[in-house]
């Protein structure tokens, strides 16, 4: 399926320095994993009705809320020196 010369481009284009030794290692991994996608192709799922399902219970959204800084919190502010105002004070970059 892969050979080492596509396993080359695909570790260039992620910027992955591989060594000569590891690219088989790699080719074989990811035929495994492609091998796997190709499963999961094949699962038929036309008769999966997406509107019916249930996201109610999903990704549940929390409403933010603001609230003092806890006392531990600000203490290790202050040990660590550089904090102003309840808040980490950073070099600019």
């Amino acid at each position: 399926m892969l050979d080492k010369k596509e396993v080359k481009k695909i570790a260039d284009l992620a910027r992955i320095e591989l060594k000569e030794e590891e690219i088989e290692s790699i080719r074989e991994d990811m035929e495994e994993i492609l091998d796997y996608v190709d499963q999961i192709k094949k699962v038929d799922t036309s008769e999966v009705d997406l509107r019916a399902a249930d996201f109610s219970r999903i990704n549940k959204i929390r409403k933010d809320s603001v609230s003092d800084t806890h006392e531990k919190v600000k203490e290790k502010m202050i040990t660590m020196g550089k904090s102003k105002d309840d808040y980490f004070q950073v070099e600019s970059i």
